[in-house]
């Protein structure tokens, strides 16, 4: 099961950690997996293009975190936001959708799945 653990700062979405494998199908045929690895990764790279912050991140194969760092300016945290908001909105749909495959841990219920 791939695990996506959504966290917060204060009143800020910080960054989300992603582990495991849907387990659908063979390595390199399973779109579940594919599906929120894309979602992840164009998270990433969203931040790291319309973002001046060094983001922190750490992958690895079945695993992604990423982290905004709190010593950024307000509207920098506002873009930043909107990203994962955007990344997160694909994520639980995927997860609606495979609810069997993925489970979304969000403390402060961001979204309803």
């Amino acid at each position: 099961m791939i695990e996506i653990k959504v966290h917060w700062a204060k009143d800020n979405l910080s960054g989300y950690e992603i582990k495991g494998h849907a387990l659908y199908a063979e390595e390199g045929e399973d779109i579940v997996c594919a599906a929120i690895s894309v979602l992840a990764q164009t998270g990433v790279f969203s931040l790291d293009r319309f973002t001046s912050m060094e983001l922190e991140k750490d992958v690895d194969k079945g695993m992604l975190c990423c982290e905004i760092p709190e010593d950024i300016s307000q509207e920098e945290k506002n873009k930043a936001e909107l990203i994962i908001k955007t990344v997160l909105v694909g994520m639980y749909e995927t997860a609606r959708a495979y609810p069997e495959r993925i489970k979304i841990i969000d403390e402060r219920g961001l979204f309803s799945c």
